[in-house]
C-alpha cells in the first residue's frame, strides 16, 4: 500500500507530520506542540532538533557532531527488530549531525553498539508522538536502511490509526 501524502502547507492539517533536515518551512512551535499534543504524530529528522528541542525543551539534548561515519546500530524497539533484526549500520554522509546525549527523555528505539548513545527516539507528548532520529534520510541507500526508514513510516501510520503495528505491516504489504 501506498501512504497519501502531500508538502507542507503551514498548516497542521495531517496526521502526520514530517520535519526533514535541510526543510526551509517555518515552523510554528506553538501550533506544533498543540498538533501533537492533540494526537498527530511528528516525525523529524536530524538538523530538526532545533525544531525539537524549541518546542520541548529538554525532552532531549544533544550536540552537533561534526564527523561523517557509519555507526553500527542495536535496534531497541521490537516492532523493528522483529523485521530487521538486532543490528544494522547507519550511514551518517554528513559532518554536523545531530547527536542525542544526556538526560534526554523518551523511549530509546535504537542506540550506537559501540557507545551506547541514542540515535533514534520516540516521545509521548500529550495524545501525540514525536519519533526523531540522528541521520538524514536520503543518506540510506542500502536496502537495510530503506526497510528501516519504510518500517518508520508504517510505525507512524500504525500509531496515527490506533491499529496494531503487524497488522499496519500487513496491510500496507511490506515484504521483508
Amino acid at each position: 500500500g501506498r501512504v497519501k501524502y502531500s508538502s507542507f502547507d503551514g498548516t497542521f492539517d495531517c496526521d502526520i507530520l514530517f520535519l526533514n533536515c535541510g526543510r526551509r518551512d517555518f515552523i510554528d512551535t506553538a501550533q506544533l506542540n498543540s498538533f501533537v499534543q492533540h494526537g498527530g504524530v511528528l516525525y523529524a529528522s536530524d538538523l530538526t532538533s532545533g525544531i525539537v528541542y524549541n518546542t520541548w525543551p529538554g525532552i532531549m539534548n544533544y550536540v552537533n557532531n561534526t564527523e561523517p561515519c557509519t555507526i553500527k546500530a542495536r535496534i531497541e524497539d521490537p516492532d523493528l527488530k522483529q523485521y530487521l533484526g538486532s543490528r544494522i549500520n547507519i550511514e551518517f554522509d554528513l559532518g554536523g549531525w545531530s547527536k542525542i546525549v544526556g538526560d534526554s527523555q523518551g523511549k530509546v528505539l535504537m542506540r550506537s553498539a559501540k557507545d551506547g548513545f541514542p540515535i533514534m527516539m520516540e516521545f509521548t507528548i500529550g495524545q501525540g508522538k514525536v519519533f526523531y532520529t540522528s541521520f538524514h534520510n536520503h543518506a540510506q541507500t542500502a536496502d537495510s536502511e530503506k526497510k528501516l526508514l519504510q518500517l518508520l513510516v508504517i510505525k507512524q501510520v500504525s500509531i496515527a490509526t490506533k491499529q496494531d503495528f503487524r497488522k499496519t505491516v500487513q496491510s500496507m504489504r511490506f515484504s521483508i
